[in-house]
């Protein structure tokens, strides 16, 4: 039989600031905009929204949980109001930019098409406007589709979460909670046999729910202190951890977002590779998590989200502005550049300001992991 609440509420893993976490954050944003920018022969790029999503799940969750073990409850209106700081200013900025690009510099044809997006943005469901047979891209915005995917994500698991947390059976909810895994691999699984477009399982808010609920039901695990410390678990997950990265690795250059791999049990296998590195990570800190510490890795982990944001738009326009001019390499390397000065800004400018208010809705003195969110980390659709 599965232990009680409290045993549940006792938290055996506090979750603290990881730098680890932000340099695997960090790779994943390069593989992102490696893929979006078509550099470095990383086709397979787009599979750093898996990892972002993984750790979406896993930090939510994480905090969540810690709140509940505090308070027996978790304050939605807190929870929803830290989402705010963190996310809407830097994607209002971006939004703004967007709406003068399209009035004074597009043809009303295109501008038509990235108003459209902005709206889609703000309401978050970017995801589901460009699922066939609907024309997919929404102009400089058609990344936000994994952003509505997150967003939907905050609005139902907190909910579904406090729920299970009362059931007072782990065993009860870990079932829970691989059913859902389940179903949504089903639903990807299914789609593709029954000869849907595969935009429809690269987009869908159901078939890529399984991802964020693996970093969920990681998060779950540590958090109950279900993981033993022991020397064989130690050498087992380290053995896991170099495959599962090699794994990601490899998965850069080879992948492709058409093939039936990746909707047939892809996508799955990357994020549980992902959550073994997460758990390894903080389980077992070893020389491979010391690799992911590096400090231009972390920082870029750090700023992931501001580059997620604009490295879509800038690409885009300079791929515009300089295709007939300079070679595709050099006009990339230009709008990567770019994109790194333009997330900085964002991130000490307007971020970091709005992230200080966050303690007003905090529910301890140290919110832990104060970090960019995996929120509408995307590839090219």
């Amino acid at each position: 039989r599965g232990k009680d609440t409290g045993d549940v509420e006792s938290n055996a893993f506090h979750l603290g600031y990881e730098p680890a976490l932000d340099g695997l954050r960090g790779l994943s944003i390069i593989a992102v905009i490696a893929f979006n920018g078509q550099l470095l022969w990383m086709n397979g790029g787009f599979i750093g929204v898996d990892i972002f999503f993984v750790l979406s799940g896993f930090l939510i969750t994480s905090l969540l949980v810690q709140e509940y073990a505090r308070s027996s409850t978790i304050n939605f209106k807190n929870f929803y109001f830290r989402r705010a700081l963190r996310l809407l200013p830097a994607l209002f900025v971006l939004m703004m930019v967007c709406v003068v690009y399209a009035l004074l510099i597009q043809s009303p044809e295109s501008a038509a098409v990235t108003l459209k997006g902005v709206l889609y943005t703000l309401f978050y469901v970017a995801n589901w406007v460009q699922v066939p047979p609907n024309p997919p891209g929404i102009g400089p915005l058609s990344h936000a589709w994994s952003l509505s995917v997150e967003e939907q994500f905050y609005i139902l698991w907190p909910l579904l979460l406090i729920f299970l947390l009362k059931i007072r059976n782990k065993g009860v909810i870990t079932a829970i909670v691989l059913l859902l895994i389940a179903a949504s691999i089903a639903a990807s699984v299914w789609q593709w046999n029954a000869g849907f477009d595969h935009l429809r399982m690269y987009l869908g808010s159901d078939t890529r729910a399984h991802e964020i609920l693996i970093g969920c039901l990681a998060a779950l695990l540590l958090s109950w202190g279900s993981i033993p410390r022991t020397e064989n678990v130690r050498k087992a997950f380290r053995v896991a951890s170099v495959v599962s990265l090699a794994g990601i690795v490899v998965s850069f250059f080879v992948l492709r977002h058409y093939s039936a791999f990746v909707y047939n049990g892809g996508f799955t296998m990357i994020a549980v590779g992902t959550a073994v590195l997460v758990l390894d990570f903080l389980l077992f800190p070893s020389k491979l998590s010391r690799v992911f510490e590096f400090g231009p890795l972390v920082w870029l982990g750090k700023i992931s989200y501001g580059l997620y944001l604009w490295h879509f738009p800038i690409l885009e326009v300079s791929k515009k502005v300089f295709d007939e001019r300079l070679h595709p390499a050099i006009y990339g390397s230009l709008g990567v550049i770019a994109t790194v000065a333009v997330a900085a800004a964002s991130y000490y400018l307007i971020e970091q300001p709005f992230l200080r208010l966050k303690s007003r809705y905090a529910d301890s003195d140290r919110e832990p992991l104060l970090l960019p969110d995996a929120a509408g980390v995307a590839g090219r659709v």
